[in-house]
């Protein structure tokens, strides 16, 4: 067997991103927010707090410098299903923890027929013609509905994966706009899957989780930037096999990754 040593992975990827920076900001007026108390908190809950809500970059690898954490204070409300967009909010909801939990500041529980509803404003940043801005969803419970102003970004429907849409073509640069989220979760009266959550939570049932609870975030993206990179680690071969993809293809382009034990290179390939 062959004897191998532990090495991190850097890919430099000469598709730069161009274009201005969408800066991270600590909100300090709470207004009339504030936590809950529920039967069971923890040493840690007086830490999540509005600027404190996860504000490290949501992905492992892949980190761009030209990204914008959206959690924190939304507006909310909570409307009957066949309702449309809301014209006043009940108050305001902590972004990323649920509707139910008491980190939210609200603890209100979806009843049969509601919905629930997010809003905040959103400056999309003065970009190049050569980026896209995406907009990335880590986690929502279930059915997720996105509009900038009056229009329908798109629809996702899963509770516990990661989605993303293109809000490029929905943007002014460097104007101010309205994002809004519509989500329905029936829960128990659905046909998804929830795990043990239920709408009568006893015995070893859980409270059930509804709307926005990981991280939403921004991100400008070259045209033909890395979207993602598959990697098989093959020992025998003592190799790294990768396979990226990307959000497109331009004649000329090309992907370069750099293999460091350490500070040291291992290996490149072009």
């Amino acid at each position: 067997m062959k004897r191998t040593t532990s090495i991190s992975l850097l890919f430099l990827v000469l598709l730069a991103l161009a274009g201005s920076t969408l800066t991270n900001c600590t909100r300090t007026d709470y207004g009339d927010w504030a936590q809950q108390k529920a039967p069971l908190m923890t040493k840690w809950s007086a830490d999540a707090m509005p600027g404190k809500a996860w504000t490290e970059y949501p992905r492992p690898q892949m980190e761009r410098k030209n990204w914008k954490n959206l959690n924190g204070l939304w507006d909310y409300a909570i409307t009957p299903v066949e309702s449309q967009k809301p014209e006043t909010w009940a108050g305001k909801i902590l972004v990323p923890y649920p509707v139910e939990s008491a980190l939210s500041g609200v603890m209100k529980t979806l009843a049969e027929g509601e919905k629930l509803w997010y809003h905040r404003e959103l400056k999309s940043p003065v970009r190049m013609k050569t980026e896209r801005v995406l907009i990335h969803f880590e986690a929502v419970d279930w059915l997720t509905r996105v509009y900038i102003d009056d229009q329908l970004v798109g629809e996702h429907r899963g509770g516990y994966d990661p989605f993303s849409f293109d809000l490029t073509d929905y943007l002014k640069s460097g104007e101010n706009h309205d994002l809004f989220v519509e989500v329905l979760d029936p829960t128990t009266r659905g046909y998804q899957p929830v795990g043990k959550q239920t709408h009568d939570p006893r015995g070893i049932w859980y409270t059930q989780v509804s709307g926005i609870w990981q991280t939403v975030w921004l991100e400008a993206v070259d045209l033909c930037g890395l979207k993602d990179c598959y990697i098989v680690p093959d020992l025998d071969g003592a190799r790294f096999v990768l396979t990226p993809s990307f959000y497109a293809a331009a004649a000329g382009n090309r992907f370069r990754a750099t293999l460091l034990d350490g500070q040291k290179v291992v290996a490149e390939a072009e």
